[in-house]
């Protein structure tokens, strides 16, 4: 019996980190990208879902646009900038998250070098 893959959202998975994380799971896991549009994927083991996470009701389409009425696993954000991103995204889908990780470029970066960590960071 094959088991089920993990349901993981990625909030801006389609520029920069969060494409090359998207390119380096899928298939591997049930993966859905909320983002903006600007950068369609445009790949059919990914479920895309359009919207801006600061305009007012457009997060709502996370579980309105899902077979699993918005529960996931996993949520992995790229794209968290201002107070209150993640609390709009935990608000949304109160109960229906497993994990919630943040990752930034400044994670992602050695600080001041523009040479990615390793590691060991």
């Amino acid at each position: 019996m094959e088991s089920k893959k993990l349901r993981v959202l990625v909030i801006g998975g389609s520029y920069f980190t969060g494409k090359r994380f998207v390119n380096m799971t899928k298939g591997r896991y049930d993966l859905t990208v909320f983002n903006r549009g600007t950068r369609p994927l445009n790949c059919v083991e990914v479920k895309e879902i359009y919207g801006d996470r600061r305009i007012s009701g457009q997060l709502s389409k996370i579980a309105t646009e899902t077979e699993n009425k918005g529960y996931f696993d996993v949520v992995v954000d790229f794209c968290a900038y201002i107070p209150g991103d993640i609390k709009a995204v935990a608000e949304t889908l109160n109960g229906r998250i497993g994990e919630y990780i943040f990752l930034s470029t400044c994670d992602v970066y050695e600080h001041g070098t523009g040479r990615l960590q390793n590691e060991s960071a």
